[in-house]
């Protein structure tokens, strides 16, 4: 790639950050994307473009080489490989009942977790009880 490439693709790069968002709702969506991440970094796309300005592309070609390029010597993967340990839901005791004597279920989210077709709740159902009501 040639240095006016890179500085087309830089300028390219940075262009998109900067640009207001055409419909009102791409911005909503950043913007609750940020608060519902927990984040609240509301001004990333500025920060990273001053940043991108500063980038020259033999940063990036020595970036590459010594943490991309598979000769290198400080290059480094992360694997990672997940092991399930809950309980499968056919080894589950769920109580029994025979259709006649009430079952009192106390943890209705366990319950309904170890049902076959249930659906797990997005949230906790304990956020849904307001037992004194709005004032």
């Amino acid at each position: 790639m040639s240095e006016e490439e890179f500085e087309s693709n830089k300028r390219s790069i940075i262009g998109n950050l900067l640009e207001r968002p055409k419909p009102m709702m791409t911005e909503s969506d950043r913007l609750w994307d940020q608060i519902y991440s927990e984040l609240y970094a509301f001004d990333t796309a500025p920060q990273d473009a001053d940043h991108i300005k500063l980038l020259t592309k033999a940063d990036m070609v020595n970036f590459f080489m010594d943490y991309i390029h598979p000769t290198s010597p400080s290059r480094a993967k992360l694997a990672v490989h997940l092991e399930a340990s809950g309980v499968s839901t056919k080894d589950a005791k769920l109580p029994s009942a025979n259709g006649t004597t009430p079952v009192f279920i106390e943890d209705v989210r366990s319950f309904k977790a170890n049902l076959d077709a249930g659906a797990i709740p997005p949230r906790d159902l304990k956020e849904y009880e307001d037992w004194e009501g709005k004032r």
